[in-house]
């Protein structure tokens, strides 16, 4: 299970959302589900695998690994002492782990899912209208810059458009620096405007 949408490089929502029981008996929807590439520690080794059927939830509070899902897939959980493994069917070693606590935290790193997405749609949305699922995903980390340099990145984009877009979460990752205007006037526009007729 998840709680980074970002971190899926295959993603579906759920129709009907599942109910993960916590261990307090609290419950939390899972929405999504999909594949998230990672790269294990094998004794000093990385190991490229994806892991699959991953579960999407939002309100969860860390990343968990099911050790029986992981065994009803053919994989093989060894526990001694503070370490932890997961062994393939050849019982060669995929993943190392260590006790922190209470819980074994597994030695892995997310793939990089950097990618960009543009979707079209039929109309700009109207104040008011329920925005687009995603409209674009420029990268994976954050980018900051002023309303001018925005304004440039996105096609010479009005204005209002550009704060628009930020502000209901149509563009993500994208930050805008505050108390900045654009400058007047921008060349590109004044002759895109202008009639050559």
């Amino acid at each position: 299970m998840c709680s980074h949408r970002h971190w899926f490089y295959y993603y579906t929502s759920l129709a009907n959302p599942i109910k993960i029981i916590l261990g307090d008996n609290s419950t939390i929807p899972a929405i999504g589900q999909g594949h998230i590439i990672v790269n294990m520690n094998t004794d000093g080794h990385r190991k490229r695998v994806i892991l699959q059927d991953i579960l999407y939830a939002l309100d969860l509070g860390g990343n968990l690994l099911s050790v029986s899902h992981l065994a009803h897939h053919g994989a093989e959980m060894r526990f001694k002492g503070e370490t932890c493994k997961i062994l393939d069917q050849l019982e060669t070693v995929m993943c190392l782990g260590h006790l922190h606590g209470n819980l074994y935290v597994m030695d892995m790193e997310v793939e990089s899912n950097e990618h960009a997405k543009i979707a079209t749609i039929s109309y700009f949305p109207s104040k008011g209208d329920d925005p687009p699922n995603i409209a674009m995903a420029a990268c994976m980390r954050s980018s900051e810059a002023d309303l001018n340099t925005w304004h440039r990145h996105l096609g010479h984009l009005n204005v209002d458009a550009v704060t628009l877009l930020v502000s209901r979460g149509m563009v993500t990752r994208i930050e805008i620096t505050k108390g900045t205007t654009i400058r007047s006037p921008c060349k590109p526009c004044m002759k895109g405007k202008a009639n050559l007729s």
